[in-house]
């Protein structure tokens, strides 16, 4: 009996086994043979079970599309580089290799999987590896910083010293990588016996990254080397095993896998680069399950919730953040703007005005804050916004716009005017209502350093070309008229009244009768704002756009 019973477990766990299959990347489809390679199935069970778990559902899903007969080569390729990422933070290096390998044939000009096949390769040793990849992934993104300096790294374990010196040389201008750059140089710089150079490149690195305290060590061998025994002895003193690390997202994303919450809040950040926003509400809230405490991350759920419709849950999530934490400015702000957007433009008010107490360069609440001030006349309040607004980023073109508006309603001069609106223009030249107020300026302004006829003439001609419409064809008259021709500018004008009549609801032809009534009488229009303010006011306050780009908090 005692054999029996002993022996029953054993019996089941064969005939278990009998049935379990390998799944479709340890035993590719014949479709799949000769793209891709096998990865074969192997023992997670020293991981902790959500980490097994994580491994387990994606290989489920790319055994799923494997299997699918038609699947999208583009997600294939992006969960076989998910599970590549799993297997390498867990040091399954073999298998992440194998993942990498299929991610990149599948999408061989995405980045991300080039550059985590060439990191691999770098922590495996295998440098002669390391080195193509590496190279290849520059290819695909020059501007990936931190494959420069990997590949710099490469070089110099390779004991290619000069390829490494340009590369690490071209990182200098860099703010973020300069302390790596010099630190680079400076191990070249020993290893050809250049010591004194060595300590310049070492002390630079450690003044620019100070917390490297590891690169007291090889700094205090050169400066031995160069006689300075009493200073390197005081670097000896300070070196501890604190490396220098790199600005390197790629590499961050990959090690904030190692922590549940942060491998859900990576995928949730996926989701929402994507624009799938349930899926990014339901990660983070599974992220948030670990990290219940992580303000960022709710920050970014409260964002996604709206993102996915839903308003109300959105709005209590920040109004519990801001009860948490009264001064957290981005919460602040995304609730100034749901509660703008429901109409209530006066409580906003008041709390982009508490945004700014706490960060008086915050863009996006000196923005709203100007168009509220615009909006209730007053305009000096609402220049003041906006100058802020456009100090933090001179690309900010709205900004710009609306301050032109301000600036109009405020009695600037003609010349102040013009000066906005080449700005303007010359940054986005597409924006025909400020087009319209410099052709304008320089066609009728009565100061003389700003009346420009000829000019007028060329830019008015230029746009109703590109925009033949009645406004446009009335611009080309009054700057005729600017210029001396009447006659033709008075036919003109009479000509765009007539094509404007055609339109319904016209809110131009007014303006057009009595226009042609001054050029008729031999009299040239005077610059009258009113009705370009109008029509140039902030539209209602719509946060879709601002929380779905608005720079991320990080909830990792």
């Amino acid at each position: 009996m005692r054999f029996i019973t002993t022996a029953i477990p054993f019996i089941l766990f064969i005939l278990c086994c009998g049935n379990v299959r390998a799944d479709s990347l340890a035993e590719l489809p014949s479709a799949w043979q000769q793209r891709l390679v096998a990865v074969s199935q192997i023992d997670i069970s020293p991981l902790e079970q959500d980490e097994r778990k994580a491994i387990t559902e994606t290989r489920t899903k790319i055994d799923a599309l494997l299997l699918s007969g038609n699947a999208d080569v583009n997600q294939l390729a992006a969960e076989y580089g998910r599970l590549g990422n799993l297997y390498l933070i867990h040091e399954l290096h073999t298998s992440a290799d194998a993942c990498y390998t299929n991610a990149m044939q599948l999408a061989p000009e995405h980045f991300p999987w080039a550059y985590y096949s060439a990191y691999l390769a770098q922590q495996e040793g295998d440098m002669e590896a390391a080195l193509q990849r590496f190279q290849h992934a520059i290819k695909l993104d020059p501007t990936y910083l931190p494959a420069k300096y990997r590949l710099a790294q490469v070089y110099v374990d390779l004991q290619r010293l000069d390829q490494a010196t340009a590369l690490f040389n071209s990182l200098l201008d860099s703010p973020t990588y300069a302390a790596g750059a010099h630190n680079g140089l400076g191990q070249i710089m020993a290893t050809k016996q250049d010591h004194n150079k060595a300590v310049e490149h070492f002390t630079q690195a450690l003044k620019l990254e100070p917390t490297a305290t590891q690169i007291n060590y090889p700094l205090a061998l050169s400066l031995r080397a160069v006689g300075k025994s009493d200073l390197a002895k005081h670097h000896l003193k300070l070196y501890s095993r604190h490396d220098l690390v790199i600005e390197d997202r790629l590499v961050e994303a990959l090690q904030a896998l190692r922590n549940p919450a942060k491998r859900h809040l990576v995928s949730a950040m996926s989701a929402v680069r994507k624009k799938d926003y349930d899926k990014a509400v339901t990660e983070f809230e599974s992220g948030l399950e670990h990290e219940p405490n992580n303000t960022a991350a709710r920050t970014s759920y409260a964002r996604v919730l709206y993102l996915s419709g839903d308003t109300n849950k959105a709005r209590i999530e920040l109004e519990n953040i801001v009860a948490d934490q009264p001064d957290h400015s981005l919460a602040l702000f995304l609730l100034a703007l749901l509660i703008d957007e429901s109409g209530d433009i006066k409580a906003a008010a008041d709390l982009y005005q508490k945004v700014i107490e706490l960060s008086p360069a915050h863009e996006g609440a000196n923005f709203f804050l100007g168009n509220y001030f615009l909006k209730n006349q007053d305009y000096r309040q609402a220049i003041r916004h906006y100058d802020a607004v456009i100090l933090g980023n001179e690309k900010n073109i709205p900004a710009k716009v609306f301050k032109l508006v301000a600036m109009m309603a405020n009695g600037a001069t003609d010349k102040e005017l013009l000066a906005v609106t080449k700005n303007i223009t010359h940054r986005a030249p597409n924006i025909l209502p400020t087009k319209r107020i410099q052709i304008l300026l320089l066609a009728l302004s009565e100061e003389a350093e700003v009346r420009n006829s000829q000019r007028a003439q060329q830019l008015a001609e230029r746009m109703y070309k590109a925009h033949q419409y009645p406004v446009n064809l009335e611009l080309i008259a009054l700057t005729n008229a600017s210029a001396g021709d009447r006659n033709l500018a008075t036919q003109q004008m009479r000509e765009a009244l007539e094509a404007e009549a055609k339109q319904k609801r016209s809110q131009n032809a007014a303006r057009m009768q009595h226009n042609l009534q001054l050029l008729q009488a031999g009299k040239l229009p005077k610059l009258d704002w009113r009705e370009d303010i109008k029509h140039m006011l902030p539209p209602p306050t719509n946060a879709l756009s601002t929380f779905r780009d608005y720079p991320e908090p990080n909830p990792l």
